[in-house]
């Protein structure tokens, strides 16, 4: 599913419902700042999620419940800060691309 390019700002709880057989979600270049806690509860088979070039300043908890993810794209957004335990429960996690945030050592 691509929603690239459509300056989407949030995403709620309820935009996903149904798509339980997605694998790949491409919200690349929108405004998003904001993405629900349970927002990917229905989502289940997601193994691709690209969400560069939005607003994020902080990594979304809501990614803890993407079991299955493979590849997952934070790049150009405003991340400081992140949690290791969130990455801790992506076991199929193979590519993380953070280039152009705000992190710091």
């Amino acid at each position: 599913l691509d929603l690239s390019s459509n300056r989407i700002a949030e995403i709620e709880e309820e935009n996903l419902q149904g798509l339980i057989s997605l694998t790949h979600l491409y919200l690349f270049n929108n405004s998003i700042y904001q993405i629900d806690m349970g927002t990917f509860e229905t989502t289940p088979q997601l193994q691709e999620l690209h969400l560069g070039r939005n607003l994020l300043i902080e990594v979304p908890f809501a990614l803890g419940r993407l079991f299955k993810l493979r590849y997952l794209d934070l790049s150009n957004n405003q991340i400081s800060k992140t949690y290791k335990f969130l990455f801790n429960k992506l076991p199929h996690l193979q590519t993380l691309n953070f280039c152009k945030n705000k992190l710091t050592t």
